[in-house]
């Protein structure tokens, strides 16, 4: 039997529920080309494409985070580990297990332009949340960051570390796509972080059901 590893869908009338043996789905709407994917952590539907295509159903960009957000302390743990590894970049790993979110930094070789593994073992795919750091530099994703997430995961950058502290978050799709999304949702945070999600694009909406909508920005 065949196994089918991406599904395309065209938006009719109701959506196909995910089929979570897939890795994702494409789904072609009257306003556009869609990506949807799914795992433990959250569910998302982010747009590819504007096109217009009569005869099919609007739908609408979404994300859904299905776990509680990373605890305050923790995330208060995450700026002082990587102000305390300055200049440097830190690696760290987030996993939700038996109802409490657990914190590691993976072995790691750091600068302050780049990380590289020192496990040849490690199972880089093993979490929920992968965050690394850019120190006194603003929180952005390089093109070196979308080449190396290649998960289904939610990805995070922090950065300018000792002036005003900011954060991006952004979910990415085996290396295929990139959405940014709110912080919040994921991450307790400190008042005076700095959400990078609001200098690119307007006010997510949230709506009935507790997922977030939000515009499409290119990357």
């Amino acid at each position: 039997m065949d196994i089918k590893l991406i599904d395309h869908h065209m938006a009719k009338g109701s959506i196909y529920p995910f089929n979570t043996n897939h890795l994702y789905d494409y789904i072609l709407a009257n306003n556009g080309l869609f990506i949807r994917a799914e795992n433990r952590a959250f569910s998302i539907v982010s747009l590819l494409k504007t096109c217009d295509v009569v005869g099919l159903v609007e739908i609408q960009e979404s994300f859904k985070f299905k776990l509680p957000p990373v605890p305050m302390a923790i995330s208060n743990t995450i700026f002082q580990k990587a102000k305390l590894s300055l200049p440097d970049e830190l690696l760290l790993h987030l996993n939700y297990n038996k109802n409490t979110w657990n914190l590691t930094e993976p072995l790691q070789q750091q600068s302050p332009t780049s990380i590289k593994w020192k496990s040849a073992d490690f199972d880089e795919f093993d979490f929920d949340i992968e965050l690394h750091s850019h120190g006194h530099l603003i929180a952005y994703f390089s093109a070196t960051d979308n080449k190396d997430e290649t998960g289904l995961a939610i990805y995070a950058v922090i950065g300018q570390l000792e002036e005003m502290p900011q954060i991006s978050v952004r979910v990415g799709i085996y290396g295929q796509h990139f959405a940014y999304i709110p912080a919040d949702p994921v991450f307790e945070l400190e008042e005076g972080i700095k959400d990078k999600f609001y200098d690119t694009t307007s006010y997510f909406i949230r709506s009935n059901n507790s997922a977030y909508s939000y515009p499409h920005r290119e990357l």
